[in-house]
């Protein structure tokens, strides 16, 4: 293995043993800020950026403002992602008296932070993890709660809200869309050497597999393979990619996935190891389409 770090992101210690120098594929969407590739630069990892979703304004700008508007009229309002935060408090100048917050991970509720915001409570885990942060706190029985969400996110919130007594009202705050990265740019990292291939959604699973076509999910045999959450996971099964191979994040976060990405490196000098093979620089895939 490589040498170790220790570093802190959000108050959480993470032991980065044997990321320096190792090939990190990150199917994420194509930004330049995005936190969890920087903190594989900060790890010493060198990250390819796979671009399998991008990110477009919501479809029904009118429900989403008309909705936002009347916040007044809710308990709570749940963010699950930093991009819903944003479309909210861009459009609000602050949340209203009585309205309590609740927000996933350190990322959304910085996003909240910057715009004058603040959470009430914060989820450590993904959304089921919040609400039961939530309900450990507050009774939601008989609450109105608000989700503005992608146009992708599952109904977990829906759900678990739900099961402890309160209404949802769902309006969505921006699309998610698919986008499919070149095939012959894919196959050429990988056959230069990617230590492990990251996963942070369902659909960035099911965008991957399109692109490579009929070399999914054999191409990937030499990687380690890390996802985001239990969903994450289940989305590569059912794409053909084997139980034991993949190493899932706990907690369902950037942190939890980073720890994920360090289990499931190849040992150095095997097959999958990058550090056998050419070194390759930090790039980013560009899609035609994006």
């Amino acid at each position: 293995m490589g040498r170790s770090a220790t570093a802190r992101w959000w108050g959480v210690a993470v032991t980065m043993s044997g990321l320096v120098g190792r090939t990190v594929a990150a199917t994420r969407a194509a930004e330049a800020d995005d936190d969890f590739v920087r903190m594989l630069e900060r790890a010493g990892a060198c990250p390819l950026v796979w671009p399998t979703i991008g990110f477009e304004p919501t479809s029904t700008p009118d429900a989403f403002e008309k909705t936002v508007d009347a916040l007044a009229d809710f308990d709570w309002i749940v963010f699950t992602s930093p991009r819903a935060a944003r479309a909210v408090t861009s459009r609000l100048d602050g949340c209203p008296r009585g309205v309590r917050v609740g927000s996933v991970g350190p990322s959304t509720d910085t996003a909240l932070r910057r715009a004058g915001w603040s959470s009430d409570v914060i989820g450590r885990g993904g959304a089921s993890a919040l609400i039961e942060e939530i309900t450990s706190l507050h009774i939601l029985e008989g609450a109105r709660v608000l989700f503005p969400a992608s146009s992708l996110a599952s109904d977990t919130v829906e759900r678990e809200v739900q099961k402890r007594g309160g209404r949802v009202e769902r309006v969505e705050a921006y699309r998610t869309v698919s986008l499919r990265p070149d095939k012959e740019r894919l196959l050429a990292d990988l056959r230069h050497g990617v230590d492990v291939v990251t996963f942070a959604s369902p659909s960035g699973v099911r965008s991957l597999a399109v692109a490579l076509e009929v070399d999914w999910p054999q191409a990937l045999q030499p990687c380690g393979i890390a996802a985001i959450g239990s969903s994450t996971a289940a989305a590569l099964m059912a794409q053909g990619v084997g139980a034991r191979r993949i190493q899932v994040a706990d907690p369902a976060n950037l942190n939890g996935l980073l720890d994920a990405t360090i289990r499931a490196l190849p040992e150095p000098g095997s097959a999958g190891s990058s550090l056998s093979r050419q070194p390759l620089q930090a790039a980013t895939l560009k899609d035609d389409a994006s």
